[in-house]
């Protein structure tokens, strides 16, 4: 006897079971697709996105282990190979390694105006040239483990009139997933036009290389060893 609660077999109820994962699928896209055209046209409007999804393990001002230790941006731990996005619309003035700046390894600096830049760290490769106008939420490299890091993750600052915000902490929390494209509440660029003074845009991006006390950590606590206040000059 067969229990009226069995699953139905046959062609039907195969095609049936086929249309309802098509139909699930298509709500999962349409709401990803929402999320980023909402996260994209916040940062158009003048403010910044996650740049990645994964694990945060720092913030400025500490990392998750080590909380007061004066970490200067936020950590994201995620695999080799995590798509980086741009946070906001502007111009990318580093695409590489740098003299100097050896804790950050490969890294992307993009200018919002004169006055507003971001800093995408520790990538395993790039996407982007120096030069390159940029949207936001266009693919600038991929997560990796160079320069000064305990493993893969991004290192990724906000600097206004060249002095790290503490406001993009309000988009992460500690040991809290983050996914990409998300708006950080409450942050404004200057809004300036895109063009960068030459001088700006050709200026080093140095970061501290002081020592660092090293921690055995596992992959959800990946972070760099960059704390304090860098010798930055422009």
């Amino acid at each position: 006897m067969t229990s009226r609660h069995a699953t139905p077999t046959g062609p039907r109820s195969a095609a049936a079971r086929a249309s309802r994962r098509r139909r699930a699928l298509a709500v999962t896209g349409l709401s990803v697709l929402a999320a980023l055209a909402a996260g994209t046209a916040h940062a158009a409007d003048g403010g910044l996105v996650t740049p990645a999804s994964g694990r945060v393990t720092g913030i400025v001002g500490g990392h998750c282990s080590t909380p007061g230790d004066g970490h200067g941006g936020v950590d994201v731990a995620a695999p080799t190979g995590t798509k980086v996005i741009a946070a906001a619309a502007g111009v990318v003035s580093i695409a590489g390694t740098q003299a100097g700046s050896e804790s950050y390894g490969t890294f992307v600096r993009i200018h919002h105006g004169s006055r507003d830049r971001t800093i995408y760290a520790h990538l395993s490769a790039v996407a982007v040239a120096p030069g390159q106008e940029v949207l936001p939420g266009q693919t600038i490299g991929y997560v990796g483990s160079t320069g000064r890091s305990s493993g893969p993750h991004l290192h990724f600052e906000y600097r206004h009139d060249n002095v790290r915000q503490t406001s993009i902490n309000a988009g992460f929390t500690c040991r809290k997933d983050v996914a990409m494209c998300t708006v950080i509440p409450g942050v404004q660029l200057a809004g300036e036009p895109t063009s960068v003074p030459l001088s700006v845009m050709a200026a080093p991006e140095l970061a501290d290389t002081r020592p660092d006390a090293v921690h055995a950590l596992g992959t959800d606590d990946a972070h760099d060893h960059e704390g304090g206040v860098d010798p930055v000059t422009d």
